[in-house]
């Protein structure tokens, strides 16, 4: 899962030469891949009970609030990492996500404020779930404690590297009661989305990955 080698190394210097607010040196870096990752997004459209179908194996990662046929349907994604080695003692003094704007052949392009502000919303999963069997009427149980903003796009193809410290900081304090997040619209009303990449996507440099630096002991 970690890869260390000199395109990886330069491909992490790349992502935080972008993201210039964030630190230069991680402890841990967990890149998804088709074979590693875990991650599916859920929908409620009605029209074809798309409530009960599984999306497991699609390369987009996204929250949306649309129309099709006439019909509003919602999308929402769940995401989760192995952090299992990061002992439950230990303290975040960073985490970043970085999650890449994609291209969805059924839902557009990146990210869109149609018809008001696409502002997300990040939280903590706190029930099991399988990316195989996951659905949006069985979709896990998340909290709102430290949940995160993620601000409306400015451009369509806009890549985020959001601040999760907090919420990876609950992950290691409660391993027990922590799978992963959950990426939803604050207001599920059409017309707004905000699409990403997700592990099963084929350029490798967009697919989510979390960053983690923790706390020097010896300070």
């Amino acid at each position: 899962m970690f890869k260390k080698n000199s395109i990886t190394i330069l491909l992490i210097f790349a992502i935080i030469t972008f993201f210039s607010c964030m630190p230069s040196d991680f402890d841990y870096i967990i890149e998804l891949n088709p074979e590693n990752g875990k991650d599916a997004f859920v929908e409620y459209y009605p029209l074809y009970d798309y409530e009960y179908r599984n999306f497991g194996e699609l390369d987009e990662f996204a929250a949306i609030a649309w129309t099709a046929s006439g019909i509003e349907f919602i999308v929402r994604s769940f995401v989760e990492f192995d952090i299992s080695y990061i002992t439950e003692n230990s303290k975040i003094e960073e985490a970043r996500l970085l999650l890449f704007a994609g291209d969805s052949p059924g839902h557009g392009s990146g990210h869109s404020s149609l018809s008001g502000p696409n502002t997300g919303l990040l939280k903590r999963v706190i029930t099991p779930w399988e990316e195989s069997t996951i659905t949006w009427n069985n979709q896990p149980v998340t909290t709102n404690q430290n949940m995160v903003i993620i601000p409306e796009s400015t451009t369509q193809m806009q890549d985020y590297g959001i601040n999760v410290t907090k919420l990876v900081q609950d992950m290691v304090d409660n391993p027990t009661s922590s799978y992963g997040f959950m990426l939803r619209l604050e207001t599920e009303e059409h017309y707004r989305s905000i699409i990403f990449s997700s592990s099963e996507c084929e350029i490798a440099s967009k697919r989510p990955k979390l960053l983690i630096a923790l706390e020097d002991n010896d300070n």
